[in-house]
């Protein structure tokens, strides 16, 4: 959870852990290759009605990036 971030922001944190990610297994530091799922959503007070919502809408975005990933794979 980030307090005063932006979808921006975590856009860019994402990517940032990404790269450092990339460049790990480019690096071939662990015998295996890492991956990480990440989901996000930024509260909106006009949307939501408790903190539930938004959790369950992170939790989505999350699942969709693990699927993507292993689409990808496939491939």
């Amino acid at each position: 959870m980030l307090e005063n971030s932006s979808a921006e922001q975590i856009k860019e944190q994402f990517a940032s852990v990404g790269k450092a990610i990339d460049e790990l297994n480019s690096a071939k530091v662990y015998p295996t290759m890492l991956a990480v799922s990440m989901g996000a959503e930024v509260y909106s007070p006009e949307r939501e009605t408790d903190y539930q919502q938004v959790f369950k809408r992170a939790d989505e975005a999350m699942y969709r990036c693990k699927c993507e990933y292993y689409e990808r794979l496939e491939k």
